[in-house]
């Protein structure tokens, strides 16, 4: 007789987790954290790497005047 399989097949869709076991070290690999999308993980990564501050304004950004072209040569440095 046939085994019946009490677990669904790898998308394990009806049921909540994923099928995984440790004998297909690859094929857990290919569906672990970070090779979709982390809509969510993405944000908590870079709010963690802030220390999670909250309620800040940011500093305006300085933008330094670009030199004049005309005190450039033809390969961008300055003339002499």
């Amino acid at each position: 007789s046939t085994a019946r399989i009490r677990s669904a097949p790898p998308g394990a869709y009806p049921q909540a987790r994923l099928r995984k076991f440790g004998w297909s070290v690859k094929a857990n690999r290919r569906r672990t954290t970070g090779t979709g999308r982390m809509r969510h993980l993405k944000l908590v990564q870079r709010r963690f790497k802030n220390q999670f501050t909250e309620g800040h304004v940011a500093h305006p950004k300085v933008v330094k005047a670009a030199p004049s072209s005309s005190k450039l040569d033809h390969l961008g440095h300055p003339k002499q």
